[in-house]
């Protein structure tokens, strides 16, 4: 590489970015949020910066970082959403029930 003029006519060899594998930055994550160590000191175990590794939990989301795998994320949402529809529907049969019931004791 040929070294290149920097400020004040300096010359300055061109960085050159690391580049990290998905599963390096899930484990730093999971490193980093799965434990009771700080985003700082996992940073300086693995030579990387805790911004950096701030920016991949934000990727990967919080859930994740914690050991939730994201097809399980999706599952638990679904989940709950039926849930909430069969919680409504039991409540309208009770509502129904507590009219018909009504309904028969006055005949």
């Amino acid at each position: 590489m040929e070294p290149e003029r920097g400020l004040g006519g300096v010359q300055q060899m061109p960085v050159r970015r690391r580049r990290f594998s998905e599963e390096f930055k899930r484990e730093a994550v999971r490193l980093a949020y799965g434990t009771d160590r700080s985003i700082v000191d996992v940073g300086r175990e693995l030579d990387v910066r805790a911004d950096l590794i701030r920016r991949w939990q934000k990727e990967f989301g919080r859930q994740e970082a914690a050991g939730v795998e994201p097809d399980l994320e999706h599952e638990v949402k679904r989940l709950r959403k039926e849930l909430g529809r069969v919680n409504q529907d039991r409540a309208i049969l009770k509502k129904a029930l507590a009219i018909f019931s009504e309904d028969q004791r006055c005949d």
